[in-house]
């Protein structure tokens, strides 16, 4: 008779138990000084916490500071690190508390949730709580929602205070944002002549007739700055000049609110917060009546233009910011160009790009581009990349490993360790003696040892959480592993999350830049293009060749 022996599964047994790869996430909500040493030592702790761990490899610190933990939109290193654990390059996260991790219920949840279908464990040491506990779902609710509610208190509180000083009529104006007037040593919002007097010069020019962009040329040609010394002058700038009660002494209040405790943006009010009208609260640069005609002209101006039969720019392509947005750079200025409409009371609108440095006048060389020749050009260097998917992943790779920075920080990475283990292993040979110099030179070699491990440390963040060169490869690649075949339209590829920029050197020679540096006024754009192409496109009966190619930076 056979005896039945347990199997067991070698790969279960301690000997080959894998090290797992765990990080930490810090966090402040300020940006006081205590508040950033505080952030400091978290980093350091955390680093000094997992690399002492035999099982644990170390895979960075990611920290951000001053962000809020009700929305994570904004919290860089927060999405970094969530991205890298997708990516499977993150086992465990430590973090002080569910605060620091997220006051938002709903993140919290679906995110944790998210990351245990990853065998991904987030561990509060708060709470003492692991993600991977049965009773976590529950736990992590009311926990969750009970930081939730303090930040939502929290909010009420501050809304409810601004509303008793409205109701007072007290305010305060930042006025570096606003043209024509400062601070005294009281705190009293007081006439600043010279800035007056460019308010008064938009206030008249306006009622004379001129609109937005001859004022603008007059101020320009005239040498006149902005509030904030700036040469050039927008449109969004003047109008909100020309619609700002305060230059009449008087002060609406609470024109905009936040329509909830999570939002980061404002909305206008328009009924569902009392307003407060408070008269004569600082002195007037113009008369209540020029501002009142000033409205009165505006509005007419409103109608007279407003066609409520026409879809406007949204309604015919879509979010206007969604497309282009932060992607598309200009060589010459390092402005963004902007999406703009013309002709778009039919149904042959023509969508352009143009170099915010020329949106009130001509003061930068580059010229508007054709939207519809970006997207082909977008289209075929996309296609040109599945093509050649595998030898554009390894040229991809040797380059982001190049970068001059990661090159330093490896070698002072590997310069450090070295003098570590010789230092270790000095120490080592010296642990028989027992004499006050023998103790002495010990008790600074402990000491060198501890600062090389934190200089190690610090150096391995760098390395796998600012250069996070890794986790860029796998997004990449993850991005393209559903692509076999070519694609017909740019809506087909998250092309934005794909291409770091688009520069734009002259109408027909762009270079999509592709890598995690974000200093583009060093990218060298002379050097020879990878995967290069071109297109053809027709003006007015006139063929155009379009040249693009890719830099990895």
């Amino acid at each position: 008779m056979i005896e039945l022996k347990e199997v067991i599964n070698y790969k279960n047994l301690s000997l080959h138990k894998k090290k797992r790869n765990v990080c930490a996430y810090a966090r402040v909500s300020t940006s006081s000084d205590v508040q950033l040493l505080s952030f400091d030592t978290q980093v350091s702790t955390y680093a000094k916490q997992i690399m002492s761990n035999p099982d644990w490899n170390f895979v960075g610190v990611y920290a951000d500071e001053g962000k809020s933990g009700t929305n994570i939109t904004k919290r860089t290193q927060f999405n970094l690190m969530i991205e890298a654990a997708r990516n499977g390059l993150i086992d465990l996260i430590i973090t002080k508390s569910i605060s620091r991790f997220s006051r938002n219920t709903l993140d919290s949840v679906k995110l944790i949730q998210e990351l245990k279908n990853k065998n991904v464990e987030v561990f509060f040491e708060k709470e003492n709580i692991s993600t991977f506990d049965p009773k976590i779902e529950l736990i992590m609710s009311v926990l969750s929602g009970m930081a939730e509610e303090e930040s939502r208190s929290i909010s009420e509180n501050v809304k409810w205070g601004n509303t008793k000083r409205f109701e007072k009529g007290e305010f305060h104006v930042v006025t570096k944002g606003m043209l024509g007037y400062d601070h005294d040593e009281f705190g009293n919002l007081v006439i600043n002549e010279q800035e007056a007097s460019t308010v008064r010069k938009i206030y008249e020019l306006f009622l004379e007739g001129f609109g937005a962009t001859p004022i603008i040329r007059y101020l320009e040609d005239h040498n006149i700055p902005t509030t904030y010394g700036n040469k050039h002058w927008s449109k969004t700038a003047i109008y909100g000049i020309l619609k700002n009660e305060k230059y009449t002494g008087n002060a609406l209040l609470q024109k905009t609110y936040r329509p909830s405790f999570k939002s980061k943006h404002t909305v206008n009010n328009k009924g569902e917060l009392p307003q407060f009208y408070v008269v004569d609260s600082h002195p007037a640069i113009i008369s209540l009546a020029m501002f009142n005609k000033v409205q009165e002209i505006r509005k007419q101006k409103s109608i007279k233009y407003q066609k409520s039969h026409i879809k406007n720019m949204e309604e015919t392509f879509g979010n206007k910011k969604s497309p282009y947005t932060g992607l598309i750079r200009c060589a010459h200025c390092g402005k963004h160009f902007n999406m703009k409409v013309n002709k778009n009371s039919n149904a042959f609108a023509n969508r352009f790009l143009q170099c915010l440095s020329n949106s009130s006048k001509k003061s930068c060389k580059a010229d508007t581009l054709s939207c519809d020749v970006i997207d082909q050009e977008i289209l075929n260097q996309i296609n040109l990349i599945i093509n050649n998917k595998n030898e554009f992943l390894n040229t991809l790779s040797k380059a982001l490993n190049s970068d001059e920075r990661l090159v330093i920080a490896k070698q002072e990475l590997k310069a450090t360790q070295e003098k570590l283990s010789a230092i270790e292993a000095k120490l080592g040979k010296m642990t028989s003696e027992t004499d006050g110099f023998h103790k002495a030179v010990m008790d600074q070699l402990n000491k060198n040892i501890y600062e090389l491990k934190i200089h190690s440390a610090e150096l391995q963040n760098k390395i796998i959480v600012d250069l996070n060169v890794d986790n860029f490869l796998v997004s990449i690649k993850s991005m393209l592993k559903n692509y076999n075949g070519l694609i017909t339209s740019i809506d087909e590829f998250p092309y934005k999350q794909f291409f770091s920029k688009i520069v734009v050197l002259e109408r027909n020679k762009i270079t999509f830049v592709i890598g995690k540096r974000d200093d583009y006024e060093n990218i060298n754009l002379l050097k020879e293009l990878y995967l290069p192409g071109t297109i053809q496109y027709r003006i007015r009966k006139t063929d155009y060749d379009a040249e693009h190619g890719i830099i990895f930076f």
